[in-house]
This record gives C-alpha cells, sequence and structure tokens, in this order.
C-alpha cells in the first residue's frame, strides 16, 4: 500500500483435491508488469534506497517450493492489488 495508506487483504485457504490452497490477495499498488517476472528473484528489490534487501519473496519461493514441495504463483495489475497463490500437497486424509 502507498506509504501512510490503507488497504484490504484477504487470506482464504482451501482444500482442492490432495492439495491445500492459500490465496492471499490486496487491493494495493499492484506490481508493474515489467518486474512482475522477476520479484521471486534474489536480490531484486524496487526499494533498496529504503532498506529493501531483495530477499523477502525469493525465501517465501524457497520455502513453498523446496521445503514444502509445493507452488507459488503472483497475478498482479498495477494500481489494481496482488495475488498470491499458494498450492501444498496435503499430507492429512
Amino acid at each position: 500500500f502507498p506509504s501512510g495508506g490503507s488497504g484490504t487483504i484477504t487470506i482464504s485457504a482451501a482444500k482442492e483435491e490432495s492439495f491445500l490452497v492459500i490465496d492471499y490477495s490486496d487491493d494495493g499498488c499492484g506490481i508493474r508488469k515489467e518486474i512482475l517476472q522477476r520479484v521471486f528473484e534474489p536480490f531484486f528489490t524496487t526499494a533498496r534506497s529504503r532498506g529493501g534487501s531483495g530477499l523477502g519473496l525469493h525465501i517465501v519461493y524457497t520455502i513453498v517450493t523446496q521445503m514444502m514441495e509445493g507452488s507459488i504463483k503472483v497475478q498482479s495489475e498495477e494500481g489494481l492489488g496482488t495475488r498470491f497463490t499458494l498450492r501444498f500437497p496435503s499430507r492429512a486424509e
């Protein structure tokens, strides 16, 4: 969200077949199209001047895909917010 701004974050979870699906969405600033494909790259940040390291989403990606054997995808449009969908194999019956 813009500095000092407010907005809405929605998080939901559901079981789909043999997967747990967690959906995060917000109505914030969104991510510019030209950087959307890079958000999971290590050290990629648009906030370096504000102390950003570019490791946050890379760490999330690594945990989700390697440690939890799942997947994560991002959808966003500048000015319309962002959505992350995480899918994990369900281990519970």
